[in-house]
């Protein structure tokens, strides 16, 4: 967490239970990507009217990717890991597909493919699978995105383009790192 706190499953459970009663949603769709995700979402019931998709489960690890060497922005380095696999796969499978037919399930089934180091699970109410990604995540085309950008902006994605495109960095999978290895990692690509 942002604070340095810690957010518990029992925590969790209370704020949706207290949100349910209260009638402050209709539907919920979470995303959980964090070493032992599945440890949330124990006592989530259909009725919760919930659909939680995890990075791993309640045992494993979650794995960062666009790790070094691939951790390259432009031509910058930038010696981190840019970003979590199972959380990179749901993103790049929503800009990729089209948010107003894709269903939440076929997404399931692609983001599962993709995240190959760790086990992606599911809990709730598995009827929320059958709507599409759009209801919840918003339907404008990804084409759309870049009318909104300012010209400096443009100019600098215009430049990099074909860099960014032709990078091997555009597979999150060939440079994964166990979450908890990452401070070790990183040591030793600066050795």
């Amino acid at each position: 967490m942002p604070s340095g706190g810690n957010l518990y499953a029992d925590k969790l459970q209370m704020a949706i239970d207290t949100m349910q009663e209260k009638q402050m949603y209709s539907e919920i769709l979470f995303y959980l990507e964090a070493c032992e995700s599945g440890s949330m979402f124990p006592r989530l019931l259909p009725s919760d009217n919930v659909y939680a998709m995890t990075a791993s489960d309640a045992k494993q690890s979650s794995w960062a990717a666009y790790c070094s060497p691939h951790d390259v922005v432009g031509e910058t380095k930038i010696n981190t890991c840019l970003g979590d696999l199972f959380s990179v796969n749901w993103m790049e499978d929503t800009e990729n597909g089209n948010p107003a037919t894709e269903t939440i399930g076929s997404q399931h089934e692609s983001v599962v493919k993709k995240t190959s180091k760790s086990p992606v699970l599911e809990f709730g109410n598995m009827d929320i699978k059958k709507e599409v990604v759009g209801d919840f995540e918003g339907v404008e085309a990804v084409s759309d995105w870049y009318s909104y950008l300012s010209a400096e902006v443009k100019s600098t994605i215009n430049k990099h383009a074909g860099t960014w495109l032709q990078d091997p960095l555009m597979n999150a999978n060939l440079s994964t790192v166990d979450s908890r290895d990452i401070k070790l990692h990183y040591m030793y690509q600066a050795v």
